[in-house]
């Protein structure tokens, strides 16, 4: 019993998120019982254009490629605090100048 249960909640979360997506893929904004409106920019998987930006912005100021462990490092701030490239490529100016490398900066 317990595991048809489990694969009902499985299906059922499938069924939703599909909905949502392919409503969205073809509106700009999605109602749902309530007042609340989901738009596009509420789904939590979509990239922001700060995160998109990390590669790019990374080589512009310290002319290589990311390590991965980089790449992980600034696509969290991205995510976080540093919301628009701008802002990610002066902090990555900022970790530059002071010499900082993520060696000394993470664990």
């Amino acid at each position: 019993m317990k595991n048809i249960i489990t694969k009902i909640l499985v299906v059922s979360i499938f069924l939703i998120t599909f909905s949502f997506t392919t409503s969205a893929a073809t509106n700009d904004t999605v109602q749902r019982s309530g007042s609340h409106t989901l738009t596009l920019t509420d789904n939590p998987f979509a990239k922001s254009a700060a995160e998109k930006s990390v590669p790019t912005v990374f080589k512009k100021v310290f002319k290589r490629a990311p390590t991965s462990k980089e790449s992980n490092y600034w696509l969290t701030r991205a995510r976080t605090d540093k919301k628009t490239s701008a802002l990610l490529q002066q902090t990555m100016q900022w970790y530059k100048s002071k010499k900082l490398t993520m060696s000394a900066t993470t664990k």
